[in-house]
């Protein structure tokens, strides 16, 4: 069986990364890959058309609609986005990965409302709480300057 998963998943993220299912003459990702998945999956190792016509439908192989699309669509799904640099993602502390601060007000809000304060765009955060907003460990009030 694992054979036959490492087979799905490859030909899957083949078709995420080209667009189009590899070719049938394909060495690793084409029938002749397939039925020996198959064999391996297999007591006696043989494998019948009818098998591996059951298994290219079931799979979703070729112009077929199967397992392998979901995989593929799932692949996709948990990719980053092109949209989305690693560099500027956003830490704990309110600063990007490369270390520059952070110019997402809610998320200097967010950073403000766990008590790690230190960029100006925190201390901003901080400075516009409402006015008749209270500590959670005090009865005063908070007053803007």
């Amino acid at each position: 069986m694992a054979a036959i998963a490492a087979f799905s998943t490859a030909y899957a993220q083949y078709e995420l990364t080209n667009g189009v299912a590899p070719p049938a003459d394909d060495p690793v990702l084409g029938d002749a890959a397939l039925t020996a998945a198959l064999a391996a999956a297999t007591k006696t190792g043989m494998v019948t058309p009818e098998a591996l016509g059951w298994a290219q439908e079931t799979l979703g192989v070729g112009t077929s609609i199967g397992t392998i699309d979901q995989m593929r669509d799932a692949l996709a799904a948990a990719a980053p986005t092109a949209e989305t640099p690693a560099a500027e993602t956003e830490t704990a502390t309110g600063e990007t990965a490369d270390g520059s601060p952070t110019t997402d007000p809610v998320a200097a809000e967010e950073t403000s409302e766990t008590g790690m304060e230190g960029t100006a765009d925190t201390t901003e955060a901080a400075q516009n709480v409402d006015e008749t907003e209270t500590s959670a460990t005090s009865t005063e009030t908070t007053t803007n300057p």
